[in-house]
């Protein structure tokens, strides 16, 4: 009896570990797919001279003492609008080992006497961890894969009165909380520079982004800060996850921060837009935000069609292969878009998130 206990609770242990392994397969998936069918060149210079993007403004970290008060950003007179960006984490550092290190604290709080095996087992699993995010490819998007794209879809509409103050952090999870320090002091910064000038602040955050601004607005809120985003735009946000995975390790990384738990509008924010693709696993709708708009419905159309052609003898295995690049998880098709081949069908799809979702929220 007293060994039947004990298999239980090893398979309940197994079961919970091959669990959390799976999603930080997913996140890896996820990362890895990213950006693979549509290159942007996000060093050329071509496309980003009308839109003015705020180098000055960047991050130094670790951010330990406040902006200085002298004047460090300049915006044009002629402006429409500042528009701040706020990029997700950087791949190379979603890797195994920052989800082993939430497995481990977790193992903490509810199987402490477990901890002494899993502590002897970090070393090689973290090693092991480096060395498959040295294979992965791509590894990242470049830290300025936000603000780029924006701009370059700004310009190439005809759009040139936007300054783009990109906030610029070392994306790395764990230093999570020193960063909202350093948004806090630079979005009240930047606001202040547009309110002297009768300028409206945007905020467009992609994943990771989102949860920094939705914690930054919360404390400026609490602050009784004079802060006010006209409009806040978040990107494949993990805010409120669908699957049961992703609430375990959002839980996981907002109580391990600090963070405010429940997912409400700030105060500060005239209006939340919030856009989610279903073929995005890490991203979902947000009950709290004025409005939700699923980007990857016209690839529900091409699913359909490509489904159709499976039972097909000379079309089945072009089908399967189309299929899963239709649905394999797309992180940043808010800014890389969907470029692809359907070999099956014989078309070329090619569909632009930034121009034909984002840009009409910007500039109607």
């Amino acid at each position: 009896m007293f060994s039947r206990r004990i298999n239980r609770r090893r398979n309940k242990m197994r079961k919970m570990t091959k669990k959390i392994l799976t999603t930080v397969l997913l996140f890896n998936t996820c990362m890895s797919f990213a950006g693979t069918a549509h290159k942007i060149s996000f060093d050329s210079p071509s496309g980003l001279a009308a839109n003015k993007i705020l180098q000055d403004a960047d991050l130094n970290f670790p951010v330990i003492v406040p902006v200085p008060s002298a004047p460090v950003l300049s915006l044009s007179e002629t402006r429409n609008a500042v528009i701040v960006t706020v990029c997700g984490l950087n791949f190379g550092e979603i890797g195994v080992g920052i989800e082993l290190r939430n497995l481990k604290w977790l193992i903490k709080i509810f199987f402490p006497s477990k901890l002494s095996k899993l502590d002897y087992a970090m070393p090689m699993a973290e090693t092991a961890s480096k060395e498959l995010a040295l294979s992965s490819a791509p590894r990242s998007h470049p830290d300025n894969y936000l603000d780029a794209t924006l701009a370059a879809a700004l310009n190439n509409a005809g759009h040139t009165s936007y300054d783009i103050l990109p906030f610029r952090w070392d994306r790395d999870v764990d230093h999570s909380d020193r960063t909202i320090i350093g948004f806090k002091n630079k979005l009240s910064e930047a606001y202040a520079r547009a309110a002297e000038q009768n300028k409206p602040v945007y905020v467009i955050a992609h994943s990771w982004g989102s949860v920094l601004m939705h914690e930054t607005l919360h404390r400026l809120e609490v602050e009784k800060s004079r802060v006010k985003i006209a409009k806040l735009i978040t990107t494949g946000s993990p805010l409120m996850p669908r699957s049961k995975m992703m609430r375990v390790l959002m839980f996981i990384g907002i109580s391990k921060e600090h963070f405010q738990r429940r997912i409400e509008k700030p105060d500060t924010v005239g209006e939340w837009i919030n856009l989610w693709a279903k073929r995005d696993t890490i991203s979902n709708e947000i009950s709290t935000a004025d409005a939700n708009i699923r980007i990857d419905t016209d690839l529900d159309i091409y699913e359909a069609r490509v489904k159709q052609l499976l039972n097909s003898p000379s079309l089945a295995k072009e089908a399967a292969k189309d299929l899963k690049a239709i649905n394999d998880s797309k992180h940043f098709i808010y800014t890389s878009g969907f470029h692809y081949n359907i070999k099956s069908l014989n078309e070329q799809v090619d569909i632009d998130i930034m121009n034909s979702k984002i840009l009409p929220l910007i500039v109607q």
